[in-house]
């Protein structure tokens, strides 16, 4: 799960091979989240570290 800068929790689908490698590492970090949102669900493409609270709110559309 993702939580964004507003407290709200989203599910993320993470490809296989990026847990351990990509995301794990950036673990408690904020971070930049491109994915495809269907419903609920966030599809993740790309994690990146970010120090701005706002990326998740714009890439996932929930401003």
């Amino acid at each position: 799960r993702l939580v964004d800068a507003k407290g709200k929790s989203h599910r993320v689908i993470v490809p296989k091979g990026m847990m351990s490698d990509i995301v794990k590492p950036l673990w408690e970090n904020k971070v930049r989240v491109t994915g495809m949102k269907v419903k609920t669900t966030v599809f993740l493409q790309d994690i990146q570290p970010s120090e701005d609270d706002t990326d998740l709110q714009t890439d996932l559309g929930l401003e």
